[in-house]
């Protein structure tokens, strides 16, 4: 549930190495021990009391001009779920890779005010993604949803992982199953 910094480069998975899309996360660091999936636990999800008010909010500003800066071909912000180049800010939106309601569901309804508010900021849990993309994905989990631009899947999910790694959430079966299969994909193509 803590954060050993207030942003840590992203965490690669230990079966697969990729070129992250997310606007805060940096490959060329490796972190000392990789997120695993199955070091993750698997419980049930807990609804109970979910409430978006109860989290801060993060930069957008500073999260579109990293990803400006990332992505600077693209010559407008880039959507990597769908693998669009946008020439304005507001055909997109910032997203949290795992939702704020999936974290409460996961682990998060017991955390302080301040954890809170640090997980909804966290740039290595943010993305810039097309917005209609965004309002199809909603809260879902990795279960529920992965971007439809396949290279983006790979990415997504070694970033799931790390968000859930890092901040001690839980999988329910269904996600941790779709986790898998995902990973073994990436796997396969790298």
């Amino acid at each position: 549930m803590k954060k050993p910094q207030p942003s840590m480069n992203c965490i690669v998975t230990a079966f697969v190495v990729v070129a992250m899309s997310f606007a805060g996360c940096d490959l060329s660091v490796r972190p000392a021990k990789p997120a695993v999936l199955a070091d993750l636990e698997v419980a049930a999800e807990d609804p109970e009391g979910y409430d978006r008010a109860l989290f801060g909010d993060y930069d957008r500003d500073a999260v579109l001009a990293a990803t400006r800066r990332r992505w600077r071909a693209c010559d407008g912000i880039y959507s990597a779920a769908d693998n669009r180049c946008h020439a304005s800010e507001d055909a997109v939106q910032v997203d949290h890779i795992v939702a704020l309601s999936e974290a409460w569901d996961s682990g998060a309804s017991e955390w302080s005010t301040v954890q809170l508010d640090d997980f909804a900021g966290d740039v290595d849990n943010l993305w810039v993604m097309t917005s209609a993309l965004n309002l199809a994905k909603t809260d879902g989990d990795a279960a529920e949803w992965l971007p439809p631009h396949q290279p983006a899947v790979c990415d997504y999910v070694t970033a799931y992982i790390a968000v859930k790694a890092e901040w001690d959430l839980t999988v329910d079966r269904a996600e941790r199953r779709a986790l898998a299969d995902a990973v073994d994909r990436c796997t396969v193509r790298t």
